[in-house]
C-alpha cells in the first residue's frame, strides 16, 4: 500500500490513497509521478518502500517512464520531464540512509522531548512543525555527508524564520521547503525571513555551485 502525490502540470492537484495492493502501486506510480512520498506514517505498510531492494526498483521503474516521457517530449519539441524527488522519513537509522538519496521529509513518528508529554503525543500519525526542526536538520547532515554533496538537497521541517532556513542550508541544502509555519505566519511570513541578512556578506553566493558545497565541506569538517 502506499501514498503518493501525483502533481499534475500546473502543480495544483494532489492525490493522496491507500486503496491499492502493495504489489501493483509501482504500476500506477509510473503513470503520472513526479514526486514519490515513502515516509508518511499515516498508511500502513508506505515505509516499507523506504527499504533498499523496494526503493531501488521503484525509483528504477518511475525513472524508466520519466525517460520515455522525455523522448516523447523531445520529439514534439517541449522541455524533458521534470527532476524525480523521493521523500524520506526523518527518523530513519544509518544504515537505512546509507541506502537512500533523497529530500529529507517533514513529518517523524518519533515525539521529541518538547511535546512528548502532551496528552496527544502518544496517538498515530505524523508530527510536523518547529518541534522536529532540530531532528530533521540532524538527518540533513547526515545525508548530506553521505551522499557527498552530490544530490540536492531540500531542507524541510520545523522552518519557521530566516534563522531556521540559514540553518537549513548550513547543514547542506540546496532548497528550504516550508509548509506547517504557512499555517500560523501566512503567505506574509516569505518576506519576514530575509535570509540573506543572516548571512556573511558573499557567502551564499553560487549556493547551487562550488561556493556552497565549499562552504558545506568547511561546516562538515568543523562538526564531524
Amino acid at each position: 500500500m502506499y501514498i503518493l502525490k501525483l502533481i499534475d502540470k500546473l502543480h495544483l492537484s494532489v492525490l493522496n490513497t491507500t486503496s491499492l495492493p502493495f504489489g501493483t502501486s509501482i504500476v500506477d506510480i509510473t503513470i503520472t509521478a513526479k514526486v514519490i512520498n515513502v515516509s508518511s506514517p499515516n498508511t500502513p505498510g508506505l515505509r516499507m518502500l523506504q527499504g533498499r531492494k523496494q526503493l531501488k526498483d521503484l525509483v528504477k521503474k518511475v525513472e524508466t517512464k520519466m525517460y520515455k516521457l522525455l523522448v516523447m517530449k523531445c520529439n514534439g519539441g517541449d522541455e524533458g520531464p521534470p527532476p524525480l524527488l523521493v521523500k524520506i522519513a526523518p527518523d530513519l537509522s544509518k544504515d537505512d540512509l546509507e541506502d537512500i538519496a533523497a529530500i529529507i521529509s517533514n513529518t517523524t513518528i518519533s515525539r521529541p522531548d518538547t511535546v512528548s508529554s502532551n496528552p496527544l503525543a502518544s496517538e498515530a500519525g505524523g508530527l510536523s512543525g518547529k518541534p522536529l526542526l532540530d531532528l530533521s536538520t540532524n538527518i540533513l547532515k547526515q545525508m548530506y555527508i553521505l551522499t557527498q554533496g552530490k544530490i540536492p538537497l531540500i531542507g524541510c521541517g520545523g522552518i519557521s524564520s530566516g534563522e531556521d532556513a540559514y540553518k537549513k542550508i548550513r547543514s547542506g541544502a540546496t532548497l528550504v521547503q516550508l509548509y506547517t509555519a504557512f499555517a500560523y505566519g501566512g503567505p506574509a511570513l516569505i518576506p519576514q525571513m530575509k535570509v540573506a541578512a543572516l548571512v556573511p556578506k558573499g557567502e551564499l553566493d553560487g549556493e547551487m555551485g562550488d561556493a556552497h558545497m565549499a562552504m558545506q565541506a568547511r561546516l562538515m569538517s568543523q562538526t564531524l
